[in-house]
């Protein structure tokens, strides 16, 4: 999902219109338009303020320009060399991600537990993505 389409989804579900946004925000109700239709993308103090103003953290909407599975791989390849997260079989073929820095493997358990509580029922999942949205690992980590 772009930036455009989760500013729009997250504005829409927080119940705001473009101009209150914008307003929260300090910009045109345009810019904001202009931000959810991807014809402008918003420069890092504006992606910082709408984020604040959805009360998310600004890394839930910013554009990682991923767009196939070979950016995914070498993205955790990436975070294989710098965070030591690597794949690690456990049963049948399956793998799942471990790390040895204890603040990713922190953030890792989190997930996996919400992910877990989503499988089951136990939260919608509104609540496992706004979860997600407003995740920080400072949350998490003695």
């Amino acid at each position: 999902m772009d930036i455009g389409q989760k500013i729009y989804d997250l504005r829409r579900a927080r119940g705001l219109t473009q101009a209150q946004l914008a307003k929260m925000v300090g910009v045109s109700e345009a810019a904001i338009r202009a931000y959810e239709t991807g014809r402008r993308r918003p420069k890092q103090a504006h992606l910082e303020r709408i984020a604040a103003a959805l009360e998310i953290r600004p890394e839930a909407i910013a554009d990682y320009g991923i767009e196939s599975a070979d950016e995914v791989i070498h993205l955790l390849f990436r975070l294989e060399r710098r965070w030591k997260l690597r794949p690690e079989e456990v049963v049948d073929g399956h793998f799942f991600l471990e790390s040895s820095d204890g603040d990713v493997f922190a953030a890792v358990h989190a997930w996996g537990e919400m992910r877990s509580r989503l499988d089951a029922g136990e939260i919608t999942v509104e609540e496992y993505e706004l979860w997600q949205d407003t995740y920080t690992s400072k949350k998490y980590v003695g």
